[in-house]
């Protein structure tokens, strides 16, 4: 019990990823390695003595290597990901070489230096993925239900929305309300689940005690219309706001319904549910594979990776 357990989350300088390690970092007999892309990401945790930090580029195998073996530690938490929309819109190529090549070498060099568990954090986007963040998700999904070496243990949470998330509709809204603009929303039709930070901290934290091997886990509950939450918002602010309609962006869907009891049973820690997931087929990997607008190399090299775990 007087064990300290180590744990390493990257993309530690991010919006979850600081809650994570602070939430972590106060708690009793407990280590975190909060693993930045930069080393400015990490300047928030300096102060702790709980926190060791570090940067990395993730996409560089021999810095990962390097970084595991000096570290060594128990339970890995991968949050670093391009993962906004527009961004893997904008450069599929990199959000194929951080989202898929560099976290696959992550989970093997995890495996190889014995770590016990391996959280990974999916995304919404990844469920009917029309986006390339979400083929990704999705794709890496399929790469951790196949893996198959003794250890880690991978546990996916496919995560919703977060309030308030830099670039997040609540904290463009926010930002509009200030600025006393009338507030953009895509479409009126347009509905999303969120949770909040603290919620998705403690989902983590849960599952890396009770998460199972190879499962995939997300939240059952209720999406909510972006209209709706706006107005909301400008009810709130008690300004006389209006709505303006832009149109939904490429690769985006119109309503991310919640999960049936055919798709997912809830495990009994609020609304947390495993999904009921079937091996994939390389065939279907592959189709998958081919929506990616990228290079015939770098189609070659994911379908490398994928061939070696049948």
């Amino acid at each position: 019990m007087n064990k300290k357990r180590r744990i390493l989350v990257t993309g530690a300088g991010g919006f979850l990823g600081k809650a994570l390690v602070k939430t972590w970092a106060a708690k009793e007999n407990a280590e975190v390695i909060a693993l930045c892309h930069q080393q400015q990401k990490c300047f928030a945790f300096s102060e702790n003595p709980q926190i060791k930090t570090g940067a990395v580029d993730l996409t560089s195998p021999t810095a990962t290597t390097a970084f595991l073996s000096k570290n060594q530690p128990e339970i890995l938490f991968h949050l670093a990901a391009v993962a906004r929309l527009q961004a893997g819109q904008q450069d599929p190529e990199k959000a194929v070489k951080v989202n898929l090549i560099a976290t696959i070498h992550l989970l093997q060099e995890a495996s190889r230096h014995g770590l016990k568990k391996f959280i990974f954090v999916s995304s919404d986007l990844a469920r009917d993925a029309k986006s390339v963040v979400g083929i990704t998700k999705l794709l890496m999904e399929r790469y951790l239900q196949l893996f198959a070496a003794a250890s880690p243990h991978v546990v996916v949470f496919r995560m919703p929305n977060l309030y308030d998330f830099p670039g997040s509709v609540t904290e463009i809204f926010a930002r509009q309300i200030a600025e006393n603009k009338n507030l953009s929303i895509t479409d009126e039709r347009m509905a999303r689940r969120f949770i909040t930070k603290e919620e998705a901290v403690s989902y983590l934290l849960y599952l890396m005690e009770n998460g199972k091997n190879h499962q995939i886990y997300s939240i059952k509950q209720e999406p909510v219309f972006i209209k709706d939450l706006a107005l909301k918002m400008i009810a709130e602010s008690g300004k006389n706001l209006k709505l303006k309609i832009i149109g939904a962006r490429p690769g985006e869907k119109l309503y991310q319904a919640s999960y049936s009891d055919e798709e997912a049973v809830a495990v009994g820690f609020h609304h947390l549910a495993q999904l009921k997931t079937e091996a994939p087929s390389l065939e279907k990997i592959f189709s998958c594979i081919r929506k990616l607008p990228v290079s015939n190399a770098t189609r070659a090299v994911l379908q490398n990776h994928f061939k070696n775990l049948f």
